[in-house]
């Protein structure tokens, strides 16, 4: 075999299995009897085989997993997944054929069979034409050629090609003789092998012209130094006068490409020159050199055309044929690394493998010859099912909060008032349309125009209406949602209708928030931020461990309250706390009496009152304690999720495009979404097992785009940590409407949550911080918040 190219099982499983579950996640179900296909999945397991009667081809069996769900499952589930979705319905087998034409290696799917399933015709036959095109398309579509790689080595044309198995490897051989083997090296995932004598013809091929043409071909060898690809040779050099013999030491390797250039095969050549081989005229040149210390024998060999050579003597001409050399050299682009020695570098063509990279990492020598290989870069495909989160409809709903109303709840008259609803769907590969569910002449009327701009990238969609619209609605509003990863009912139930009292104002209408001060006329030395009930269990109060910041607040909240609070005339050195429901501020009092603190609450239908309490029992009063906004900047307020709608950053901050629907308070945006936003994926590579891989890091902020972020600054150089010389800071986070030279949470590498206060003329670490927090980076009036893998935009208010 002159060469051939050789993958591992495990890893050509995931580049057969991966790109046909990425085209069948985009593709629409057929659905029939009350029965729908929800999704598709492909088994990570493949097994290999050589099909009977086609000894130069192999046959991968993949598994095909069918789930499927009944009308009457999604009925009996509403805005959830049916439990019967966690096993599937049917499990087939999928057959690719893979054979070698040329260099060109091909996989056909076969229509797979699905009449043992039990899947009613005509969908069985449907869904085994999807399958099929979506595996064919997936691979049919990106074959692999190693003609360019091929070329880049001055292999030859194969005249025969064949598809064999080794023990854990599939390989593909070009002008094959003998049995298959496994030529991959230690860290391959796969590799292009070649045979000793192309190895030689091309490491001889990367030397000047003027030197392959003396080369002495018997003295070529093989002589790999360890894995290290290496080639020996003798060149004769003949400059006219003088002819020397030169020993050639060739060594090639490969430089992998940085930030995604492509990599480079180097070889690097060493020359030496045998000065006792140096002749002229066929006379060793050491003899004349001794025959002319006779006397009178040096004018002899003078006058018979020698005395060039006597008066340069040995080094002179090692001098002069490495000056020779070093110009052919240089004709042909080569970069001198030493006094006798080059180094060329080429491009490696990119190779793709039915779209998957082939990464060359790695160029290992046997005795055989030498492979160029490296890893195998599979992004997994995600199984998980479609899921969803749905808003129903409810009360009337009227923005509005107690600081803006000068601390009186507004009336409302019902042309003010709304209604909304809406769902989001994740890791819905593709939206295939929705359909009331039972058909709704008044329902489709008011909001099947909401669903005509919908589109197959469509993540959610909701619904907005005035009073008279909702007052038309007499049953629950129920749409049956197809997309490629699932069928789902979302029941959006029904408005409830609005009491208005007989001056037209609506009573029952929610939406306020009470964020004033208010003064407790039992406890003198304490403060109570808003004044509704709220029933907590542990659970509520105490945020999880892993902490994953404030934007799981919003679960059941429509904003973040966060408040600078100013208390002054307090003793110096005395602590003031503030408590709400999921935080604990503790500060004490700088030398002058007086503590700034932030202050954080989740803001919703009810609240939970937050208390500002003085522990040594002094009395607060109102001149006492100030809600502190900073002078032209967003000050502290309610931090309320933006809307759904187009959002982007821009180096001058955070903007958001006008195309917004008012229903939608919560742009959730999961892991789907994360790619559209090009927030960047490690890629890792994938182990070859069912089990579930360990979880992620969550992206940066900084790579959303498409403009990106200003950089953060390291926790040290922030100017509050800098200002106290405060030492193991992990990170520094802002809070929304306090200056960073004023106010900031640093976060200890031990954990702790520590206080930095900047507005006396000492920068001081004032208390200490218990509860979840996460990094925002404000612009603008908008804020960008991260937990684990979602983002979070919100818009800041007063």
């Amino acid at each position: 075999m002159a060469y051939g190219i050789e993958f591992l099982r495990q890893r050509l499983s995931l580049c057969l299995t991966e790109p046909i579950q990425q085209a069948l996640a985009s593709q629409c179900l057929p659905d029939g009897q009350g029965l729908f296909v929800d999704r598709i999945d492909v088994g990570h397991q493949v097994a290999f085989s050589t099909p009977p009667g086609a000894p130069g081809a192999v046959e991968a069996a993949l598994s095909i997993h069918i789930h499927v769900v009944s009308l009457a499952e999604l009925i009996a589930h509403p805005n959830q997944s049916p439990p019967e979705l966690g096993t599937s319905a049917s499990s087939i087998v999928l057959r690719v054929r893979l054979q070698a034409d040329g260099t060109m290696l091909s996989a056909t799917a076969m229509p797979p069979d699905l009449s043992g399933t039990g899947i009613p015709s005509p969908i069985r036959e449907d869904i085994a034409q999807i399958i099929a095109n979506a595996a064919n398309g997936a691979l049919g579509q990106a074959g692999f050629d190693l003609a360019p790689m091929a070329a880049s080595f001055g292999l030859p044309a194969p005249t025969a090609a064949r598809v064999a198995l080794t023990a854990d490897s599939m390989v593909v051989e070009f002008d094959p003789a003998g049995p298959p083997g496994h030529r991959l090296g230690d860290g391959q995932q796969w590799g292009l092998f070649m045979d000793v004598q192309p190895v030689l013809d091309f490491a001889l091929g990367k030397l000047p012209p003027v030197l392959r043409e003396g080369l002495i071909s018997t003295s070529a060898a093989w002589a790999p130094a360890g894995t290290t690809p290496r080639v020996t040779a003798e060149v004769r050099l003949d400059i006219g006068l003088f002819v020397f013999k030169l020993p050639l030491d060739v060594r090639l390797s490969v430089v992998p490409g940085a930030a995604g250039a492509a990599a480079k095969l180097r070889a690097d050549l060493t020359w030496d020159i045998e000065v006792d081989a140096i002749t002229v005229m066929g006379i060793p040149l050491s003899w004349l050199l001794k025959l002319a210390g006779f006397p009178g024998v040096a004018a002899a060999l003078a006058s018979e055309g020698f005395a060039e050579a006597l008066e340069l003597g040995l080094d002179g001409a090692a001098e002069l044929a490495d000056g020779r050399i070093v110009d052919a050299f240089a004709q042909i682009g080569a970069q001198r690394t030493g006094p006798r020695s080059f180094m060329r570098e080429q491009d490696l063509p990119p190779l793709k493998l039915f779209g998957i990279e082939l990464r060359p990492v790695s160029l290992l020598a046997s005795g055989a010859g030498m492979t160029l290989g490296g890893t195998v870069a599979v992004k997994a495909v995600s199984r998980d099912p479609m899921t969803l989160s749905t808003q129903r409809f409810g009360s009337p709903f009227f923005p509005s909060n107690c600081r803006s109303s000068g601390g009186v709840k507004p009336r409302v008259r019902a042309e003010q008032v709304r209604y909304f609803a809406s769902t989001h769907f994740y890791d819905m590969g593709r939206f295939c349309g929705a359909r009331f569910l039972p058909p709704d002449d008044m329902a489709e009327r008011l909001i099947e125009p909401r669903l005509q701009s919908a589109t197959a990238a469509t993540e959610a969609f909701g619904f907005d209406l005035d009073i008279q619209e909702a007052n038309l609605l007499q049953a629950n509003v129920r749409l049956l949602v197809r997309t490629s990863r699932g069928t789902r009912l979302v029941d959006f139930g029904k408005p409830i209708p609005a009491v208005v009292d007989a001056d037209g104002n609506v009573t029952n209408v929610i939406g306020h928030i009470w964020n004033c001060l208010t003064y407790s006329t039992e406890d003198k030395h304490s403060l109570i931020f808003g004044n509704d009930p709220l029933y907590l269990t542990k659970d509520d109060v105490l945020p999880p461990k892993e902490d994953p910041g404030w934007t799981w607040l919003l679960e059941d909240a429509w904003g973040i309250d966060v408040q600078m609070i100013s208390v002054t005339g307090l003793e110096p050195g005395e602590t003031v706390v503030y408590q709400s429901a999921t935080h604990r501020v503790q500060v004490a009092a700088d030398r002058d009496g007086r503590v700034l603190l932030p202050g954080f609450a989740p803001a919703g239908r009810n609240i939970a009152p937050a208390t500002l309490t003085r522990l040594n029992q002094g009395p607060l009063t109102e001149r006492e304690v100030q809600l502190v906004n900073s002078t032209g900047l967003v000050g502290g307020g309610l931090l309320r999720p933006l809307a759904e709608g187009e959002a982007f950053i821009e180096e001058g901050g955070l903007q958001r495009r006008p195309q917004w629907t008012e229903a939608l308070r919560s742009m959730h945006i999961g892991a789907a979404s994360l790619a559209a936003l090009n927030v960047s994926d490690a890629g890792d590579l994938v182990a070859l097992n069912p089990q579930p891989l360990p979880p992620e890091p969550p992206p940066e902020l900084g790579a959303l785009n498409p403009q990106p972020l200003p950089p953060e600054p390291p926790p040290e150089e922030h100017p509050l940590v800098q200002a106290i010389g405060l030492k193991a800071v992990q990170a520094v986070f802002a809070v929304p409407g306090a200056k960073p030279d004023q106010l900031a949470i640093a976060l200890m590498q031990d954990g702790r949550k520590v206080v930095l206060d900047g507005t006396a003329d000492r920068p001081r670490v004032a208390g200490t911080l218990d509860g979840p927090l996460g990094r925002t980076i404000v612009r603008n009036g908008f804020a960008v918040s991260q937990a684990g893998a979602q983002l979070r935009l919100f818009e800041i208010g007063r």
